[in-house]
């Protein structure tokens, strides 16, 4: 019954991010289902035939788009319930992720970066050992021309830098590259999402991996954190805060020069009447 609903109108995505409980889809039921399910029941009930199912339609080419899709969004939903057995197969989740992320379908390579998200949560410590196996295809999934692609895949980035902690150095040259152009040219919620992986890599780096790039992040939260227009409050607030974190990897001396002018735009955002800032 779930393969057969998660094959019907998968590509409209827009009907999984929907958070309105009033307008929940049968996808969303779907997925709520198998969620519980991976968690309430054994796993040896559960996890061979989902995995088998997952594995069969993605590797073994017997799925269309669609079932590529519903595949790729079931291995997401069980990693947290079904996470033992799954860390025994992870070559395989990885070998499966790989094949959706550089799947033609932009609806399948959404629904991986949301995958990937979810084995970097759940499915450690063992992923900490696979970052090269998996990275290069996410980083290349950054210049996705779908801008919801892209939204995902930072978002998967900002687990990657939160498990990573100083061992993200080496990625950083190309991470930080490829993260500051989409924050200048990206939609409003990439840029969001742009700035907390930036405070998350900041935090993991510490101050002399990140020392290369704190003028440039800090010139590009200074002119956020000087608007005032009403659609760009959200993105302050990211802004504010990456700012607060920078600060305090940096120490007082190295941030005595910039503080005075984000005290300023700091203090001025206290007078917006906006929770977040």
């Amino acid at each position: 019954i779930l393969s057969e609903q998660y094959e019907q109108d998968l590509f409209d995505n827009d009907q999984f991010d929907d958070d309105d409980e009033n307008n929940a889809s049968p996808l969303q039921f779907a997925s709520q289902l198998l969620d519980e399910m991976s968690s309430s029941l054994p796993n040896n009930r559960v996890y061979p035939l989902c995995f088998g199912w997952c594995k069969e339609q993605i590797l073994g080419g017997k799925g269309g788009p669609n079932t590529i899709k519903a595949a790729i969004l079931a291995i997401s939903l069980i990693c947290k319930g079904c996470r033992d057995p799954m860390r025994k197969d992870l070559d395989v989740v990885l070998e499966m992720v790989d094949r959706c992320l550089k799947a033609p379908q932009p609806p399948v390579r959404e629904t991986a970066c949301i995958a990937v998200s979810q084995i970097l949560e759940y499915l450690q410590p063992e992923i900490l050992d696979k970052y090269d196996v998996f990275l290069p295809q996410v980083f290349k999934t950054l210049d996705d021309p779908s801008p919801r692609v892209r939204q995902k895949c930072v978002y998967a980035l900002e687990h990657v830098a939160e498990n990573l902690g100083d061992e993200i150095k080496p990625y950083l040259p190309q991470l930080m590259e490829k993260l500051m152009r989409l924050l200048n040219e990206g939609e409003m919620k990439t840029q969001q999402i742009c700035i907390s992986s930036i405070s998350a890599i900041v935090e993991g780096a510490g101050c002399e991996a990140f020392e290369p790039y704190y003028q440039h992040v800090l010139g590009v939260m200074k002119q956020i954190m000087s608007s005032s227009a009403d659609e760009h409050l959200v993105l302050r607030a990211r802004a504010t805060e990456c700012v607060g974190v920078i600060g305090a990897m940096m120490g007082k001396e190295k941030f005595r020069p910039y503080f005075e002018v984000f005290f300023q735009l700091a203090m001025q955002g206290l007078e917006l009447d906006f929770t977040e800032l």
